[in-house]
């Protein structure tokens, strides 16, 4: 449930609302801000991405997103834009990331998360993005039509599915000519 500037759960966990409009979920003693990305990797990040070398891909990408998508491993949102059909969640365990995403005030939440504890419940995602985030399989770009649970999304995705490597591989094949 959520209110103006607060999530709450059904256990009576709450998590606020940062000033710049993400949600941190961590509980953990450690300090956020040293999980995840740096801020000078994030900045290096940020200036390549504005430089529009990815910007391809963003294109390519963008049609493909429908009803409620989730983006895993979102960094700083920039491949990210809420469907008019839907709503945008993104997800990452870089503080710094997430706050640049949140920034961007392209009308997507998007939280500070452990990955493999995402608060998702199962029948409420439509498409799943995983772009260039670390997998048991090293696979570094997928768009996932969900038709299955988040859960059976990440067994299948690390399980090495044909289906899903070759879901993997398309975005590259729609790339490879606008890349130098």
């Amino acid at each position: 449930m959520r209110t103006e500037r607060q999530y709450t759960c059904p256990a009576g966990h709450s998590f606020d609302v940062a000033k710049e409009g993400y949600v941190n979920l961590l509980c953990t003693s450690k300090s956020a801000d040293k999980m995840g990305d740096s801020k000078e990797s994030a900045a290096a990040r940020h200036a390549f991405l504005e430089r529009g070398y990815y910007g391809c891909l963003k294109e390519a990408l963008t049609p493909l997103l429908h009803g409620n998508v989730l983006d895993i491993c979102c960094g700083e949102g920039y491949y990210d834009s809420v469907p008019a059909d839907g709503a945008l969640y993104g997800f990452d365990l870089s503080k710094t990331m997430v706050r640049l995403a949140a920034k961007r005030k392209n009308g997507g939440q998007y939280f500070v998360a452990n990955l493999a504890r995402m608060p998702v419940a199962e029948g409420s995602i439509d498409t799943a993005l995983h772009l260039f985030g670390r997998s048991k399989r090293r696979c570094t770009i997928g768009l996932i039509p969900m038709t299955r649970s988040c859960r059976k999304v990440r067994s299948w995705k690390w399980n090495g599915n044909s289906e899903w490597r070759r879901k993997c591989r398309s975005p590259r094949r729609i790339c490879k000519p606008c890349l130098p």
